[in-house]
């Protein structure tokens, strides 16, 4: 094995030990912080063996070991914790004092309902909200950098009020009588 093949998977290694340190450490921001780090860093290395890499196939073969080990640390911890883990975070929402009342009241609904319509709902709410969000970031960002915007407000000589798209639009010199 290379040099550069020991020290990927030596790095793997470290990584997973950082993933499984994460699941040790109680719910919270640097639970989610670690493990998501850790998850990516490894996942990034695993994906060496999957591809044209270079890598030997005893190589590829631990890192494949090590990215299934690093499933199952996850999968395992998933299904320990389940679903009491889910209700001490649901019941931590609710009772914040820094959670607004309209998602305290949205998460009370949605515990009424069936939990796949609700999650199903609240995707597509994510997705919605996330979008608007978005475009007025975006509209936000061009208004403060003095771009004028891309579109233009027009009332055509029927009388209907309109917009043009004004993004590919040049200035024109007209002479004389063209």
């Amino acid at each position: 094995m290379t040099e550069l093949e020991q020290a990927i998977l030596d790095c793997a290694r470290l990584h997973l030990a950082q993933l499984k340190g994460a699941l040790a450490l109680p719910n919270g921001p640097e639970r989610s912080d670690s493990f998501s780090s850790a998850w990516w860093q490894l996942t990034g290395l695993a994906q060496l063996a999957e591809f044209h890499s270079g890598l030997s196939q005893p190589a590829r073969d631990q890192l494949r070991a090590i990215d299934r080990e690093a499933a199952q640390a996850a999968s395992s911890n998933r299904e320990s914790s389940g679903t009491a883990q889910f209700a001490d975070s649901i019941a931590a929402t609710l009772a914040d004092p820094t959670t607004s009342n309209w998602l305290k009241q949205s998460l009370n609904e949605a515990l009424a309902r069936d939990s796949v319509d609700a999650a199903n709902d609240a995707q597509v709410l994510f997705e919605l909200l996330a979008h608007r969000s978005e475009e007025e970031l975006r509209a936000a960002a061009l208004a403060a950098s003095g771009i004028p915007a891309p579109t233009l407000a027009v009332r055509f000589a029927d009388g209907r009020a309109g917009t043009l798209d004004v993004s590919q639009a040049r200035h024109t010199i007209i002479t004389g009588d063209n």
